[in-house]
């Protein structure tokens, strides 16, 4: 598990778009999955900061633009997934390289099928059942 935490911080509320300095409101710890390295799976522990914004009274978390929305792991092991299903792999094998139920590896692939990143999906030509 690596500890991880924002360079930045946000300069304007999501809201309202007030540039009045934001009020830090609490933070809190969140677990995301990473690539793995060297076969191993790794975690990433992000300290997220809540604020509240002056103008309009409105409390946001801060954006995490690396991690998918759908789920807690970053963008580029959804990417990783993603390819290992159009190289073939099943379900199950993906989940276990990787560290994640088959279950996830199907939902990324549904999501997948509705409209982008696989070829044969996006045409309505994908079998599902040669992932399994």
């Amino acid at each position: 598990m690596i500890p991880v935490e924002r360079a930045s911080f946000p300069t304007n509320c999501p809201y309202c778009g007030s540039g009045e300095p934001l009020h830090k409101h609490g933070c809190r710890e969140q677990v995301v999955l990473d690539l793995p390295v060297k076969q191993k799976h790794v975690s990433l522990l992000i300290l997220r900061r809540r604020y509240k914004c002056r103008n309009c009274a409105a409390v946001f978390w801060e954006e995490l633009s690396e991690v998918d929305r759908k789920r807690r792991m970053t963008k580029r092991l959804v990417k990783m997934i993603r390819d290992l299903l159009i190289a073939d792999y099943t379900y199950v094998g993906i989940a276990n390289l990787i560290g994640v139920h088959e279950k996830t590896v199907r939902n990324i692939h549904k999501d997948c099928s509705k409209g982008t990143g696989f070829k044969e999906c996006a045409k309505g030509n994908c079998d599902a059942e040669r992932h399994r």
